[in-house]
């Protein structure tokens, strides 16, 4: 249920990128709102703000009006989840997309674990 809620999210935020709307409403959910925190953080989103029922993202575009997220995959199911050590992480080129891991320090992309260097994790999603 809880990654079904993710992708729910990220299903809805990337139509509404592709889309061109300002902003879109997503069920809020602890995972949610980590999520959408994490990707205001590292620039992909204007901005968000949310209640106890539903959180609007603010949705970011470049000068030239492209969406700043172009895609966004899910890796991770409940069903199979997939990991990546440490190791793995440092073979990942950096013109890969971003990725979204849930690791035992916490949320974070693929490249605050790469700094951390201690660190793998459930791979969530991939960002392009």
């Amino acid at each position: 249920m809880v990654v079904n809620n993710l992708s729910l999210a990220f299903s809805i935020i990337l139509t509404g990128s592709l889309s061109f709307k300002s902003c879109v409403h997503v069920p809020t959910t602890k995972l949610n709102l980590s999520v959408i925190n994490l990707l205001y953080k590292e620039g992909f989103l204007r901005g968000f703000f949310y209640n106890s029922k539903r959180t609007t993202v603010l949705l970011k575009y470049t000068e030239d009006l492209k969406p700043v997220i172009k895609n966004i995959k899910i890796i991770s199911t409940s069903g199979r989840r997939i990991i990546i050590s440490k190791r793995a992480l440092a073979k990942l080129h950096k013109n890969s997309g971003t990725l979204i891991l849930s690791t035992p320090k916490g949320l974070m992309t693929s490249n605050k674990a790469k700094a951390l260097a201690s660190t793998g994790g459930e791979v969530l999603c991939k960002i392009i």
